[in-house]
């Protein structure tokens, strides 16, 4: 009498598979059965015994739902929630604050006052142009703004000091301090540079950077908050034919700030450096001003409010980890 046949290993492999993928949606229902019993509150402990969890549930329902005719629907009701995030993302947090602008007479200093000014800072503006440094604040003044203008040479200690126990006096601690004053003297090759065009860069653009903060920085230290900004320049970080003056003056600006940040950090207060590129309307006066403009990715020239929107933000309260 033949023995039993010998099983077929590649039948016997199909038969298993078959099981395993039968079993699959059995798994999955269950799976999902009690997903859903999770949020029904079925499983023991998760609601009362008398059925709060779905009066709650029910309660949230309904008033949702209520929401959604009174305002037109869920659209309405999308719409109203984003009308009341606007009014939160856009506040800053910075209102009632003050804001020292060095350079704020005109151009991208001007922008910055502005703008900070539109953000509710008491804003003083510190120029060497006394006349437009008063003349900016009453326009600022005039749309609604609070603004003070101040004459100083910043690479003058004792101006410096003066200017800023003035403004303590008129507008209060300076919470707030934007480093925009600069210039570039002269664009020559460094076979040609003087040596006085050499140290006025350095004395404006570096050494009136380090003159002015240090002058507030203790207060923030002292009051756990403050906020500076250091102008510094794309041309720190790549440098710029006939440039060497400004150039270094700008780096260094960038080192300057790294390390009042990390001096400042413990205290809530954070220093930035911000390197822009070629910004209107000055850029436009450079001879080299088309081949420039080309090297930039959106083939233009910023304009004075993209830099003075990010001085903003990095003075406010949702920069305080930056």
């Amino acid at each position: 009498m033949p023995g039993p046949r010998p099983r077929d290993p590649a039948h016997q492999g199909r038969r298993d598979a078959q099981r395993r993928q039968e079993a699959r949606p059995r798994d999955r229902q269950a799976a999902a059965d009690r997903h859903a019993a999770d949020h029904r509150g079925d499983r023991r402990g998760a609601r009362g015994a008398d059925g709060e969890g779905d009066r709650h549930r029910g309660a949230c329902v309904s008033e949702i739902a209520q929401d959604g005719r009174r305002l037109g629907g869920y659209p309405g009701v999308l719409r109203q929630a984003r009308a009341e995030l606007q009014g939160q993302v856009v506040d800053l947090g910075i209102r009632g604050r003050v804001a020292l602008v060095t350079g704020g007479a005109r151009s991208l200093g001007l922008a910055d006052a502005t703008t900070l000014a539109g953000e509710g800072c008491a804003v003083a503006i510190v120029d060497l142009d006394g006349d437009g440094a008063a003349k900016a604040a009453d326009e600022i003044t005039s749309s609604g703004g609070r603004a003070q203008g101040y004459a100083c040479d910043i690479r003058e200690e004792a101006q410096v000091q003066e200017v800023v126990s003035r403004i303590e006096r008129d507008l209060g601690p300076v919470d707030i301090c934007v480093n925009n004053a600069g210039l570039i003297y002269t664009v020559a090759q460094l076979k040609d540079m003087k040596d006085e065009d050499w140290e006025l860069n350095l004395a404006v653009n570096l050494t009136g950077t380090y003159k002015v903060t240090k002058a507030v920085f203790a207060g923030m230290r002292e009051r756990r908050w403050g906020r500076i900004v250091v102008m510094a320049s794309i041309a720190g970080l790549m440098g710029g034919f006939g440039q060497t003056a400004y150039a270094t003056s700008k780096i260094g600006l960038i080192g300057f700030a790294r390390s009042v940040a990390l001096e400042g950090a413990r205290y809530n207060v954070t220093c930035n450096a911000i390197a822009p590129g070629i910004i209107a309307p000055n850029a436009k006066l450079s001879p080299l001003y088309e081949r420039m403009v080309k090297r930039v990715a959106m083939q233009r020239e910023g304009e004075p409010e993209d830099v003075a929107n990010t001085v903003a933000f990095l003075c406010s309260e949702r920069a305080r980890y930056i």
